[in-house]
């Protein structure tokens, strides 16, 4: 009874790894299929690619400078929030050295915000010399 408990598991595997590899291979056959369907990519499709390709590095950059900008401006509201308690609190001269961080903090914070718009700049003529110095179609293309 054991042995036929065990034929019939490994009966059962096999069958079932069977169907798993037929399961496969009917994938893979319906994505080629949906693949060799799919219309030719046309010139846009390709420029709008080599576009992001290019103005990549630059709006990371752009990403970063805004997020540096965004701590700057916390940072600085942060001082200037405790600039004003001291002040409340009679403390004048801790009052103004934190006024005068803070206002330090957001000139930096706006310098991030300059150095982003710079980048964005950047990007958008990385993206169009991309786009109109990319050739028809391009290498490698099917």
């Amino acid at each position: 009874l054991d042995a036929m408990r065990k034929a019939r598991g490994k009966s059962w595997e096999a069958a079932v790894a069977a169907a798993d590899r037929e399961v496969e291979k009917m994938r893979r056959d319906v994505a080629k299929e949906v693949e060799d369907a799919r219309p030719p990519k046309k010139w846009r499709e390709y420029a709008a690619e080599a576009a992001a390709k290019a103005s990549k590095p630059y709006l990371d950059t752009v990403a970063q400078a805004q997020q540096s900008a965004a701590q700057w401006h916390l940072r600085a509201r942060a001082a200037a929030k405790e600039a004003q308690r001291q002040a409340e609190e009679g403390h004048s001269q801790k009052a103004a050295e934190l006024s005068r961080e803070a206002e330090e903090m957001d000139s930096t914070a706006r310098n991030a915000t300059k150095s982003a718009e710079a980048y964005y700049a950047l990007a958008g003529e990385a993206a169009a010399r991309a786009a109109i110095e990319m050739p028809f179609p391009p290498a490698g293309a099917d």
